[in-house]
């Protein structure tokens, strides 16, 4: 004690080298917390690809659905413009003035339907395929139409890949005569 004061003493703590099983556990710890950092973010690129792919696989099935729905909206509209057609087939030679105006209004009706991915399957003048045909009516011709369609009885048509109605056609055939 010095003039009646007492001397406190502190410690400090001093850090010395550790053990070798301090250092080796210290490292297996970081080693495995960096294990479980590399898998947690493993895991979550699994997830976000997951996600990405549900987005996806979501995004298809609503544009099929839409297509399907589209498709069947314009199946059951194409005979109205079937008939809006024949009747300006059949009213064309006469000089009746309201067929121009149907006319327009079958021409409007078909770029609308264009607008939506319908697509008219071109028959006349095109080579016969049970694809996209459906052969009506066989006929003799000569031999450069052989095999290809002569006439269209009722078009036929497509919405992106799906063939909605197969043209209904008359196909030419060279009927080979006996004796020749």
């Amino acid at each position: 004690m010095e003039n009646g004061k007492e001397k406190k003493i502190i410690e400090i703590p001093v850090q010395t080298e550790g053990t070798a099983t301090e250092t080796s556990d210290s490292i297996r710890v970081k080693d495995e917390r960096e294990s479980k950092e590399k898998g947690l973010q493993e895991q979550l690129l699994r997830l976000q690809a997951d996600f990405l792919n549900y987005k996806k696989r979501v995004d298809r099935e609503k544009d099929e659905f839409k297509r399907s729905a589209n498709g069947d909206l314009l199946l059951n509209m194409l005979p109205v413009l079937d008939d809006i057609e024949r009747m300006i087939r059949h009213h064309e030679a006469e000089e009746f003035c309201p067929v121009e105006g149907v006319r327009l209004i079958q021409q409007k009706l078909l770029s609308t339907f264009i607008k939506v991915g319908l697509e008219p399957i071109p028959a006349v003048g095109n080579k016969f395929s049970p694809d996209l045909h459906e052969a009506v009516e066989v006929i003799e011709t000569e031999s450069e139409k052989d095999g290809m369609v002569v006439q269209e009885w009722e078009r036929g048509y497509r919405l992106g890949d799906r063939l909605l109605r197969p043209s209904r056609v008359t196909v030419g055939k060279v009927v080979e005569k006996a004796g020749d």
